[in-house]
């Protein structure tokens, strides 16, 4: 089913910085949505948050850099047959950024390997260029202040998780608007 929405998710504490590009993510649906983000809570103490703060919209980004001019309605076909996408939650970590940190879980998914490559492939003149060649799953669960710690504690009920994703959606450039795949 292909619908365009016109309004994008804020993050919790401030509407995110406009991405440049288009972006394909894996959504966390339904019950598992709520209980991924309830636990998120959990282990970023508000007091470490970003001002971005913790996302509200779990996803696993399939692949970051689509141009401004790319028509997003080709990854319905394109995509469809790979749905759904079997997951599995193997830990946590953070990594740096200028401005703040990021906790994520880190994720297994063959298929989100796969897909990624295989979107590379096929649409790689429309994909600006990355500054992070290899594709590394990941559930972002904050923005946090830099060198700020998580609750690796809380975290441990969701490691060794599986889930299923049973959609993407692509946002499209300078947030005007999305796809849904399914």
């Amino acid at each position: 089913m292909r619908s365009l929405l016109k309004a994008s998710r804020s993050v919790l504490l401030n509407e995110g910085a406009t991405p440049k590009y288009g972006c394909l993510m894996a959504m966390v649906s339904g019950d598992e949505s709520q209980n991924i983000l309830d636990t998120f809570q959990h282990i970023v103490n508000p007091s470490d948050l970003h001002e971005n703060g913790y996302e509200t919209e779990p996803h696993v980004t399939v692949l970051y850099g689509f141009n401004l001019n790319f028509d997003g309605n080709q990854l319905q076909d394109f995509c469809a047959p790979y749905l759904p996408i079997k997951a599995h939650i193997t830990g946590i970590s953070k990594f740096t950024c200028p401005e703040y940190d990021v906790v994520k879980f880190d994720i297994y998914s063959g298929s989100l390997v796969k897909l990624n490559q295989k979107l590379k492939d096929k649409f790689g003149s429309e994909i600006a260029p990355s500054n992070y060649p290899d594709y590394h799953p990941h559930l972002t669960v904050a923005y946090v202040r830099s060198g700020a710690k998580f609750n690796a504690k809380a975290a441990e009920q969701l490691i060794g998780h599986d889930f299923t994703f049973n959609s993407l959606l692509y946002s499209l450039p300078e947030k005007q608007g999305r796809i849904s795949i399914s």
